[in-house]
């Protein structure tokens, strides 16, 4: 919590707010005054991470994955390789081929040596001396290119790896063992968990309670009363509209500002939404909630696309099924053929329960 005086005649006090949900983030702003009139902003959001997308530098088949989603990775940790036995070759040969040309070097050099010195006593003629010079330099040539050789080899060699460049963990492994994969295609997916943040959208009526660098205070369900440090970093100088998946407790707002909240993230605790996969174990307490009448509704979620989004080429539209079809589909297999409900008590948890709670009257079918 944060409390920012003014001097003068009236005294102001700005306490900032930051409430996470185990779903997503919630910012509370609160401008109070002297005269205690308060308005608050409330604010939904879910807590997310910078992705960064891991691959090849060169084509070629993997012959290893070494890290599995969900799995914490640290900087620099090896994560997967590609079949390397004809490079590995060629490293071999690259090194052969130093050997051969520092030998070569290293008796061209005492060849020219001796002949040097034994052109001081008139031993030899001046052909001689320069044939020697002549051999040491291009010995000296064919090492440097040798060497040069080896290290493009053994370049290439640990081009073949993919170290994890940032400290977090595998949201998604995008490939598997025996394929093969071009360079720079995606292998591994991390979320760099050290630095999460959330995006939040403001009414452009509140904009003014939010400042760049304004100090938040995170609140986390799963631990109450802890509090984690964050800050705004990112104000949007433009309004857009209000993106399907926001719902905020106030009406929603056609044009809004998006808004970005950085945070500290204290023993990796905080973690982005898309990082809370549905256990074995959390499968089964629904389905028994679903048998023993404690889930009283199954629905199913609604994002809706704008009138632009659609009106565009099939294979450029944004992705979408039909939840309702898919939702009775899988519900009729794996609830009523696995008689946990009946036909009955599924058509009431989908139609007749959601309008018992919401106090709708009763649709009712009958003759005419």
């Amino acid at each position: 919590m944060l409390r920012k005086e003014s001097h003068g005649m009236s005294k102001k006090i700005l306490i900032v707010t930051l409430l996470v949900a185990v779903v997503g983030i919630t910012l509370l702003i609160s401008h109070l005054t002297n005269r205690d009139d308060a308005s608050s902003l409330v604010l939904a959001g879910t807590v997310e991470v910078t992705e960064v997308n891991v691959g090849f530098k060169v084509p070629g088949r993997i012959a290893e994955l070494r890290a599995e989603e969900g799995q914490r990775v640290s900087r620099g940790m090896q994560l997967a390789l590609l079949d390397s036995s004809e490079v590995r070759s060629i490293v071999e040969q690259g090194h052969a081929a130093v050997r051969n040309a520092e030998a070569e070097y290293e008796k061209a050099r005492k060849d020219y040596d001796r002949y040097r010195a034994l052109s001081q006593d008139g031993a030899v003629t001046v052909q001689q001396l320069d044939a020697a010079r002549k051999a040491y330099d291009v010995t000296r040539s064919q090492l440097d290119q040798s060497r040069a050789a080896l290290r493009t080899a053994e370049v290439r060699l640990s081009d073949m790896t993919v170290d994890a460049p940032v400290s977090g963990v595998v949201l998604s492994r995008n490939a598997e063992p025996g394929e093969t994969v071009g360079a720079g295609v995606s292998v591994y997916t991390l979320g760099d968990l050290d630095n999460p943040w959330v995006k939040v959208y403001v009414n452009e009526t509140k904009l003014g309670l939010v400042k760049l660098g304004q100090k938040v205070q995170v609140f986390v369900d799963t631990y109450p009363g802890k509090a984690y440090d964050g800050w705004v970093t990112y104000i949007a100088t433009e309004a857009e509209f209000t993106p399907k998946n926001v719902q905020t407790q106030e009406e929603r707002v056609k044009l809004v500002f998006g808004v970005k909240v950085s945070m500290n993230n204290v023993n990796g605790e905080l973690k982005p939404s898309n990082l809370a996969p549905l256990t074995a174990a959390d499968v089964e307490a629904m389905r028994q909630g679903l048998r023993d009448g404690s889930i009283d509704v199954i629905a199913t979620d609604h994002a809706p696309h704008s009138f632009d989004e659609k009106q565009v080429e099939f294979q450029t539209a944004p992705f979408g099924i039909i939840g309702l079809e898919t939702a009775i589909g899988l519900a009729v297999t794996g609830l009523v053929h696995a008689g946990l409900l009946s036909l009955s008590q599924l058509i009431e948890k989908f139609s007749v329960n959601p309008r018992r709670i919401l106090h709708l009257p009763s649709i009712r079918v009958k003759e005419g």
